[in-house]
């Protein structure tokens, strides 16, 4: 379980970064990556947070609650105050809540954590893994059986 932590834990302080500069850095990329890259990685980065709080859930039930996370996160800016509009205009309230409620962020949202969901799901289960050998016949593959 601890090592699950950590590795989620680097896989979202990784993504941390790759959505700050494809959002804030100008590096030539049209302007629906920049809006949309930024929002996949923050959805990515949500779904490596809930795995690392929630370590031992398969991924799928991972995925169904960073789905609904971000979802609520996106229908919470339909909230107006005064104070979480002054919040919002804040860097930090831009990063962590945005600003602007959109149908197709929720979209880019779920298409991150399912990526995200796959790749995990993946990493974890290592079904169909392929493992190169060098053998007396030469180089061949040989599948993993399921309990490496």
């Amino acid at each position: 379980m601890m090592w699950r932590r950590v590795g989620c834990a680097v896989v979202m302080v990784g993504l941390v970064p790759l959505g700050l500069v494809c959002r804030f850095v100008p590096i030539g990329l049209p302007g629906w990556a920049v809006k949309y890259g930024g929002s996949s990685f923050w959805a990515a980065m949500v779904y490596w947070l809930m795995a690392m709080l929630l370590p031992g859930v398969r991924s799928g039930w991972t995925g169904v609650v960073a789905a609904m996370v971000s979802a609520g996160v996106e229908f919470f800016k339909l909230v107006q105050t005064p104070g979480l509009d002054a919040f919002r205009d804040t860097i930090a309230g831009k990063l962590l809540l945005g600003r602007y409620f959109g149908w197709m962020d929720i979209a880019v949202y779920w298409i991150a954590v399912g990526i995200s969901v796959w790749i995990d799901w993946m990493a974890r289960n290592r079904r169909g893994a392929m493992r190169v050998s060098i053998g007396g016949n030469g180089i061949y593959r040989k599948k993993l059986s399921k309990d490496r």
